[in-house]
């Protein structure tokens, strides 16, 4: 029978909001890695299977910006650095971001809902000069790519993974790569602007 994460935490093992950070570096990190080495694995497959990883890639950038944005959250000047996410339901967190505790969940953060997480957070109003996490940075440096990231942030879901290739949008080398740029844009960002 498997535990809620609820149940497996103890004194010495907490869930910090910094999880989320490193966890979305991890997932960009290995991105970053097949995007590098596209030019010798392109070689070796074929049409179907780098649609396939472009796909996965997709699939794991929302997990990348879903860790950022809730990293972003959590370091707001109200919550405690060293609290556990999961044990610390705070009212007073609660009352004055409007995030609320979930079940076994912490806030809003567990629904894989990083589009409404965004919004959150820019009411929040203390981030700014990172892309996507404040809405005062273009995503990238041109309109085109700007517009192009802007359709594959808005249609991304979880349920992708489910998905055929190519449902809910066809991604070329170019999408993926534009992507993975800006996730480690926003990485750089919050490595200068949020602790």
């Amino acid at each position: 029978m498997e535990k809620s994460a609820e149940n497996t935490h103890t004194k010495n093992n907490k869930f910090l909001y910094t999880q989320y950070r490193d966890a979305a570096r991890q997932h960009l990190t290995a991105c970053r890695r097949l995007i590098d080495t596209y030019p010798e694995w392109s070689k070796i497959c074929n049409k179907h299977d780098k649609e396939k990883i472009f796909h996965e890639i997709y699939y794991i950038s929302g997990y990348i910006l879903e860790g950022f944005v809730n990293f972003a959250i959590f370091c707001h000047p109200d919550w405690n650095k060293e609290d556990d996410i999961i044990r610390f339901c705070k009212p007073d967190f609660s009352n004055r971001t409007q995030l609320y505790y979930q079940g076994n969940y912490p806030y809003i953060i567990a629904t894989h809902n990083f589009h409404k997480n965004r919004d959150i957070l820019d009411n929040f109003g203390y981030v700014t000069g990172i892309p996507y996490l404040s809405l005062d940075e273009p995503l990238a440096n041109d309109r085109i790519t700007e517009k192009r990231l802007r359709v594959l942030i808005s249609k991304w879901k979880p349920d992708i993974r489910y998905k055929k290739v190519g449902d809910p949008i066809d991604l070329s080398f170019s999408d993926i790569s534009n992507l993975i740029t800006l996730c480690k844009n926003i990485s750089d960002g919050i490595r200068n602007n949020l602790r």
